[in-house]
């Protein structure tokens, strides 16, 4: 396929062919224009002539050519009556993906590059539970608000709103439970937002947080 190859016509754009005599004609006249050459690159604007524009007509197709992968067309509004021509207003480009035997000859290529052993692994979310220690819960506010206890294994154990996020995580610190994390989010509505978080474990585990049932009743 070369920039002659029609592509898609719409109700008010058109994929079409290049001229390159009418179409050198109306960019050179853009390439004098600053203020659109400003809004199109940040690189200085130079202007070009009709000559200098066919030249990159030419070396647009050769490099289509070649790369078998890649499309250049005009882009044209659609006339609103029969008679009038249809208007230029830019160039789009397609660009092909590889195909299978190059994606694969491309993969191979970089599995021999000695860079990949030097590529750090993805880095994970940061962990949104604190350890539960009385030096993290000293830091928390004393506000209202919901908190979750969590296992070794970071399974939830609890779920529980307070008037006092400081007060109760200190006593369920007191208490050496299981816990060894928690998280805690601030809400003056912490009984609503106790519900709806209990609401979400049990629709997403089928049991409350521990593996007990006794608060069911309360939640409904």
């Amino acid at each position: 396929m070369n920039i002659q190859t029609p592509l898609f016509t719409g109700d008010r754009l058109v994929f079409s062919p290049i001229d390159p005599e009418k179409d050198a004609l109306v960019e050179a006249k853009w390439t004098q224009d600053a203020e659109y050459l400003r809004l199109l690159d940040t690189k200085p604007a130079l202007p070009l002539s009709v000559a200098q524009v066919k030249k990159r007509y030419e070396k647009i197709e050769k490099d289509a050519e070649e790369s078998k992968n890649m499309f250049y067309f005009a882009l044209r509004a659609k006339p609103a009556e029969k008679e009038d021509a249809e208007r230029l207003i830019g160039f789009p480009v397609v660009e092909l993906g590889l195909d299978e035997k190059a994606a694969i000859a491309e993969a191979n290529r970089c599995l021999r590059c000695d860079l990949r052993l030097d590529l750090a692994s993805l880095p994970l979310p940061p962990a949104h539970w604190l350890e539960f220690t009385a030096e993290q819960v000293a830091q928390v506010p004393e506000a209202e608000g919901v908190f979750e206890l969590l296992d070794e294994e970071k399974n939830v154990l609890m779920i529980c709103g307070t008037p006092n996020l400081r007060q109760s995580l200190t006593e369920k610190l007191q208490e050496n439970s299981q816990a060894r994390y928690f998280t805690f989010e601030e809400e003056p509505m912490y009984t609503q937002r106790e519900s709806e978080l209990l609401q979400q474990y049990l629709q997403q585990h089928g049991q409350m947080p521990g593996g007990g049932a006794s608060d069911l009743d309360d939640l409904f």
